[in-house]
């Protein structure tokens, strides 16, 4: 999607548009990304080459052709089931928003370790509040970074960039604030990397304006990514 739109090279919005409705029959929770699809196209459709548009359409849609042959010869199951899963309470819950920091942030990786063993495991590590909280304080300033800057940036590239983005960090958790069924963090891998493009994005901003302190944008997440990394071999070895 970077590659098609935001760079303008127009072959690669044919695979997107594939590559997409492979990833939507692979897990649903792609489908997330084709509302961002449809902002990207608008906003910036003077950019798209909009027979590449129709030959990702066509493309995915011969995909659609062994699962649609599934539909039809088990409509009358689906449907059953479908309208068994329309009937159930659909609460609207904080908890789409919860796990996707979950996943953003690494939070809970000690879990891996098993319900027994994670208490030993985390003595070996640094402790994770020592970078889960500043990595979740960079990710907020970055999403919201990206939305003051689609506000007042909007008539400019660095605006429709930022709205692409603010998109990409709403629809995939927007499709899951309605709780018909539990909500697990890995629904939320079609997000990334979008968090940390804001994160980025807002820290850079911070660099230029505070030059005396670059260092320190540079330090930190540098840090973070290094405690990050050490708790992710700890837990391979463990």
């Amino acid at each position: 999607g970077l590659l098609a739109f935001v760079e303008g090279r127009k072959r690669w919005l044919t695979a997107h548009l594939l590559l997409l409705v492979v990833a939507a029959q692979l897990h649903l929770s792609a489908l997330g990304l084709a509302p961002v699809t449809a902002l990207a196209l608008v906003i910036f459709r003077r950019r798209v080459d909009w027979r590449q548009v129709l030959w990702g359409i066509g493309l995915a849609a011969i995909t659609l052709l062994p699962i649609g042959w599934y539909v039809v010869q088990h409509r009358a199951e689906i449907g059953a089931g479908l309208a068994g899963i329309g009937g159930q309470p659909a609460p609207i819950t904080p908890r789409a928003v919860w796990a996707a920091w979950m996943l953003a942030a690494g939070a809970n990786l000690h879990s891996a370790a098993g319900p027994q063993a994670f208490p030993a495991f985390l003595r070996t590590v640094p402790p994770p509040g020592v970078w889960l909280w500043p990595l979740t304080a960079l990710l907020a300033g970055g999403v919201l970074f990206v939305a003051w800057q689609a506000w007042v940036a909007r008539r400019e590239r660095r605006g429709e960039i930022a709205l692409f983005l603010l998109g990409w960090l709403i629809f995939p958790i927007a499709l899951f604030v309605r709780e018909s069924a539990p909500v697990f963090p890995h629904y939320f891998i079609p997000l990334l990397p979008a968090p940390y493009l804001a994160a980025a994005a807002a820290l850079d901003a911070l660099g230029r304006w505070a030059r005396r302190g670059r260092w320190a944008m540079i330090a930190l997440p540098t840090l973070i990514a290094g405690m990050q990394a050490a708790t992710f071999v700890a837990l391979i070895l463990f």
